[in-house]
């Protein structure tokens, strides 16, 4: 799902000193992507992962791609009020 742009202004906003990559050193460019991802876990017995259709646990998560080296930083997106969800 994609942000709002209002929501998307707030992110890049809240963001802005985080720019620099931690990989390679990238100040230039980097990639703010707009689409809010859901990072999920399932239950998992033994060696075997559960689904079920129950809801599962999830962090609303965006993505910053540096685009020289390809190193990804998620920011949950509940914790920097973005979005309210309860999970």
């Amino acid at each position: 799902m994609k942000l709002t742009k209002e929501n998307y202004d707030k992110f890049k906003e809240r963001i802005t000193p985080y720019l620099t990559c931690l990989n390679c050193g990238n100040e230039k460019d980097m990639i703010v992507d707009r689409t809010e991802y859901h990072l999920t876990s399932k239950s998992k017995v033994g060696s075997e992962i559960s689904y079920t259709n129950s809801p599962s646990p999830f962090v609303p998560l965006s993505i910053i791609t540096c685009p020289n080296c390809g190193y990804v930083k998620l920011f949950n997106l509940k914790i920097l009020n973005i979005i309210e969800t309860n999970y």
